[in-house]
């Protein structure tokens, strides 16, 4: 019982998204004893298709397809079935697709594309998080720049400094550089 207890603590309330479309927080579902998130809410953040068949649920990430079937705890992906905690299921005709399947399936199975911070249950969309990086390196830039004392010398780029005569005819023209490979 104390394991339970621990493990429900442990499951996020809500799940948030990072994407170049913006940010979204999206509660997790508990109504069947497993955690689950609404595939109508994926939709917008993630750009996500879902579609149901019967019991086969087609699940569209951009161009990658994950295929699932109705209460059965595996998903396919690139011809590999992958066993999962839970299954996806359908309550008051809502689509939910099981925690685990954001948390571990999508960034393991699509590492260049999204990362899953398990501290904040946040799912980043890399090139989102690239972005904000630049800009948070942009702004420090700035702020550098603005709070840089009047005296301070700036330091030369490599390009722009001149090259002596005897360095020069020691360095292998471009063309050379790429007839040595």
């Amino acid at each position: 019982m104390n394991i339970l207890l621990l493990l429900a603590t442990l499951l996020p309330q809500q799940v948030l998204i990072a994407t170049s479309r913006g940010q979204v927080s999206i509660p997790v579902s508990n109504e069947r004893g497993a955690a689950g998130l609404a595939a109508i809410l994926l939709a917008q953040p993630l750009g996500l298709v879902a579609s149901l068949n019967g019991s086969a649920i087609s699940v569209t990430l951009g161009d990658r397809a994950f295929d699932f079937e109705l209460d059965s705890p595996f998903v396919r992906y690139g011809g590999v079935a992958y066993p999962m905690v839970s299954a996806p299921y359908v309550a008051r005709d809502t689509l939910f697709l099981p925690l685990q399947w954001l948390t571990d399936c999508v960034p393991r199975l699509l590492a260049g594309r999204y990362r899953w911070d398990p501290w904040l249950a946040r799912l980043d969309e890399i090139t989102a998080y690239n972005e904000e990086d630049c800009r948070a390196t942009l702004a420090l830039r700035d702020w550098l720049v603005e709070h840089r004392p009047d005296d301070a010398a700036w330091a030369e780029s490599p390009g722009a400094r001149p090259v002596d005569d005897d360095k020069q005819e020691a360095m292998p023209d471009a063309e050379s550089a790429h007839s040595i490979r």
